[in-house]
């Protein structure tokens, strides 16, 4: 009987831990999505979006029947 009491306490407690976890990473999920989203989004679009104008290297471009 005290090992299969054992067995119970130790299985309690590796559920509660998986809980505890699963919730601090909801919790941080949270704070990133909600609190911080914004912030974090206009930092990125800044970041990835950049308008340059390049100068393209050619010569004038000629009809055929002119020279």
């Amino acid at each position: 009987m005290k090992n299969k009491n054992g067995t119970k306490i130790r299985f309690n407690i590796l559920i509660a831990l998986v809980y505890i976890i699963g919730i601090i990473l909801l919790v941080a999920l949270f704070n990133l999505q909600i609190v911080h989203g914004e912030e974090y989004r206009q930092t990125s679009n800044t970041r990835l979006t950049r308008e340059k104008t390049i100068t393209a290297a050619r010569g004038n471009i000629l009809d055929s029947s002119r020279k």
